[in-house]
């Protein structure tokens, strides 16, 4: 939801966003020829050889979430070329005030999203014991990204605590649940994220609250919808 603020002469003079129906959806189910957030493909696509070897990038199809379509580009036309639409994303959170630090973290964020997605869990050694992840070498690349310990991130995994009536619970997870508990983590770290992608971008952008309201004000409202089309 975005507001473009005009004032009397008729010329932009504030603009202000905010998250409306996010579809976190589409970072754990694909339809067949559909993208998820074209960010990801933006980044693998038009990311420097530095930042390749920093994050450790890898193609597409090494994914999970995006093979998981099979649709890694856009039809031809003008928003086609993912590599462009990096080199003015990168502009863009220049001028809105994102310091190169913040787009470090948000850079390393979005890959430990994706090599979540690879996580994959097998059984315990004793009904007493939670699900393992199954690849420890992706777990490892995972928390470097987050800047936690590869254990913490497994138990985080693993295992669902919850208070009920003032007590702690903690519940051993299988592997069906702890990959449910993984798409569940993915999809609060994208919100999180685009959350605080909105308000570095408001902070910049947005009238105070001192202000008067503007006197001409034209709302855009984008939906979540098909991706590729």
């Amino acid at each position: 939801y975005v507001e473009l603020h005009f004032n009397e002469r008729g010329r932009i003079c504030a603009a202000k966003a905010l998250t409306f129906g996010l579809d976190k959806s589409r970072l754990s189910r694909l339809s067949q020829e559909e993208r998820t957030f074209h960010v990801f493909y933006q980044l693998l696509t038009g990311c420097t050889s530095d930042e390749r070897d920093r994050l450790g990038l890898e193609d597409m199809s090494d994914y999970a979430l995006l093979a998981s379509s099979g649709c890694y580009r856009l039809p031809s036309g003008p928003f086609s070329d993912d590599a462009a639409a990096m080199t003015e994303l990168r502009a863009a959170m220049r001028t809105l005030g994102f310091k190169a630090k913040h787009v470090t973290s948000i850079f390393s964020t979005l890959v430990a999203i994706l090599l979540l997605g690879n996580l994959e869990f097998v059984e315990g050694v004793s009904r007493e014991d939670t699900a393992h992840v199954s690849i420890t070498v992706v777990l490892d690349q995972v928390a470097r990204l987050l800047g936690v310990s590869s254990e913490d991130l497994a138990q985080a995994l693993t295992i669902k605590t919850s208070y009920v009536r003032k007590e702690l619970y903690t519940v051993l997870l299988n592997p069906e649940q702890s990959a449910l508990q993984r798409d569940q983590l993915v999809r609060d770290l994208y919100a999180i994220l685009f959350a605080f992608v909105v308000e570095t971008a408001n902070h910049k952008l947005a009238p105070s609250s001192s202000e008067a309201p503007p006197p001409t004000q034209i709302v855009l409202l984008d939906q979540p919808g098909y991706q590729s089309r």
